[in-house]
């Protein structure tokens, strides 16, 4: 469940082979390492699940750093590719912009929700404001896509998307604070 959003085993299989196949198409493989700065949403899942099937490794932290730091984590990234949501996005945008990274994938954490509403707003939104500010970020600067539109290009991917891997593969790094 995500805030009122019922998801089940099947849909998130679904979504997982969507997010590979997408993750293939723009030229992930096996030992790649993704950056990721999200907070916990579904799509997080969807990714950390396909990011595992293709063997690649998930680079996980949070937005509470020194920009330099973040910068340097992004940069020690071996793929061209960073997932982020849109909450965290302003938080971290000058690091972005002073990393090597290309391919920037924005994901609100309205995407999940029934009709993109958050059903217990009256209890949350002293804390964070549920509203789709991802479409605000990909329309103030066209190098981002929303992570619908990286789905989308994956569609159609026909190639090997699992992956063999084993115990000894390294699937996360994950930084905290």
């Amino acid at each position: 469940f995500y805030r009122g959003t019922k998801i089940t085993y099947r849909e998130l299989e679904n979504k997982v082979y969507e997010y590979a196949k997408a993750l293939k198409s723009s030229g992930i493989k096996k030992g790649d390492e993704i950056a990721i700065c999200m907070s916990n949403c579904p799509e997080l899942v969807y990714l950390l699940g396909a990011i595992s099937i293709i063997g690649a490794q998930a680079n996980i932290f949070g937005d509470e750093f020194d920009r330099k730091y973040i910068t340097e984590i992004i940069n020690e990234c071996s793929a061209d590719i960073m997932f982020v949501t849109d909450n965290l996005y302003k938080n971290i945008e000058e690091s972005i912009n002073n990393s090597k990274v290309n391919d920037i994938i924005v994901i609100s954490l309205t995407d999940s929700l029934i009709n993109n509403k958050n059903p217990y707003d009256e209890l949350e939104n002293k804390w964070y404001d549920f509203k789709n500010r991802a479409i605000t970020i990909v329309n103030n600067d066209k190098s981002i896509k929303l992570i619908s539109n990286f789905i989308e290009e994956g569609k159609n991917y026909e190639g090997n998307i699992t992956e063999i891997v084993n115990l000894n593969d390294v699937y996360t790094t994950t930084y905290s604070s």
